[in-house]
């Protein structure tokens, strides 16, 4: 046997049982399931969910709050707009103008990502003998989920120069809503239970407004979100290392070669 010989045949050895190996290689790694893997919208969707007020029932990173987690959802894009534009129990309505059908879309495939969790109970709120009908109100009907006490509210009505909170107020922000706020029906709070409400809340909105309007104290910073999105299919490191090896073989090959001639 000629000495190029001798220097060839251990590198064409490697290259066949690395060939050889690559099968066994990918079988042994996670199968790429489609119907599983991350939507092309998820990433958008990531986006929209940090910027809409979703969370503040739902979950920081979808895994329910005052209302049932949306993180590992079942429910289809579909099933998904109907609840938002006609929901059911508890949840107020949001509009095309606050959150569009393709930003639910994108929300649902972001949901679908994230993991559910293994178990799950809401923020309920334990009425105390003296409470006032207006604060049971305020707490049963989750408006506590974004405005907490109050107080940020109140100074931000202050701000816009008001010094009190009328029952009309009240009423025309639930059914004609400003900004990102849902509508609330009748069906979910009746007149007599904004009044309540209005009642309740404008005590905080005058307390405000004698103080002179103090700025609100910083709100808890919300639990991360994923930094990346989960992933399926194969191990990269495994097909890193083959590629790896083959050109490490390729290489040693061609310097057999070279000083073959």
């Amino acid at each position: 046997m000629s000495r190029t010989t001798k220097m060839i045949l251990p590198v064409a050895v490697l290259i066949l049982a690395l060939v050889a190996l690559f099968p066994a290689l990918v079988a042994a790694a996670p199968p790429q399931d489609p119907a599983s893997a991350p939507p092309q919208d998820a990433a958008n969707g990531q986006k929209v969910w940090a910027a809409k007020p979703c969370k503040s029932c739902h979950g920081d990173n979808g895994e329910g709050k005052y209302a049932a987690p949306l993180a590992g959802t079942a429910r289809t894009t579909q099933e998904a707009i109907q609840q938002v534009r006609s929901p059911r129990s508890m949840m107020p309505m949001f509009n095309p103008q606050q959150v569009s059908d393709q930003e639910i879309t994108d929300i649902i495939d972001y949901m679908k990502t994230l993991q559910r969790p293994a178990s799950f109970q809401p923020i309920r709120y334990e009425a105390q003998p003296n409470d006032p009908q207006g604060k049971v109100l305020f707490n049963q009907k989750r408006c506590v989920a974004c405005h907490g006490d109050y107080t940020r509210t109140a100074a931000g009505i202050v701000a816009s120069g008001r010094k009190t909170l009328t029952d009309a107020d009240v009423e025309k922000q639930l059914r004609t809503p400003r900004q990102f706020m849902p509508r609330f029906s009748e069906q979910e709070v009746s007149q007599a239970e904004a009044q309540a409400i209005a009642a309740y809340l404008r005590p905080i909105v005058e307390q405000v407004a004698a103080s002179g309007g103090a700025p609100a104290a910083a709100a808890p910073a919300a639990a991360p979100a994923p930094a990346q999105l989960p992933t399926t299919g194969a191990d990269p490191s495994l097909l890193t290392a083959l590629f790896a090896a083959l050109g490490m073989a390729s290489v040693a090959a061609g310097l057999a070669l070279r000083r073959r001639r």
